[in-house]
């Protein structure tokens, strides 16, 4: 059983943000997975700056496609009590994956995973998966890959 207390955490770096991921419940108590994407500021992240967003149970199957490359990119938009939150999730050309996180039309931030570091995304999405679907971690990963 996930509770708050073991949820995954995730944090990734480069010189202009800080991409963090964990599990989390949402507003209904399902796990899910909430990213943030917070500036660096003299070589410490501003998380009072941060652009949240937090990924509807129903898009982890989706994202998850993405980071197995059974597709090259995924976006979504109208999240958020405005609805004017979107995320983009890609593949790039070094093997790494893309998150870039935007609110409205003049606020985006981007972060690309490296491709040594995929492993750890892929982890905490599939396994996120597999227990909301209450599958094994490879029973999830080959129903990911099968449609």
């Amino acid at each position: 059983m996930v509770t708050q207390s073991n949820f995954k955490l995730l944090r990734f770096f480069n010189s202009a943000y800080c991409l963090q991921m964990n599990q989390q419940f949402n507003e209904r108590g399902t796990l899910t997975i909430g990213l943030e994407l917070a500036p660096m500021v003299d070589g410490k992240t501003d998380f009072s700056n941060k652009m949240s967003f937090q990924c509807k149970p129903e898009e982890l199957a989706e994202i998850t496609r993405v980071l197995v490359k059974q597709t090259q990119s995924i976006d979504f938009r109208y999240h958020g009590t405005k609805k004017n939150k979107s995320l983009r999730v890609a593949n790039a050309d070094n093997g790494g994956i893309g998150f870039a996180i935007s609110l409205g039309k003049q606020n985006y931030r981007y972060l690309t995973v490296p491709e040594f570091q995929r492993v750890e995304v892929v982890d905490i999405f599939v396994s996120t998966l597999a227990i909301k679907l209450g599958q094994s971690i490879g029973d999830t990963i080959l129903l990911v890959k099968s449609y």
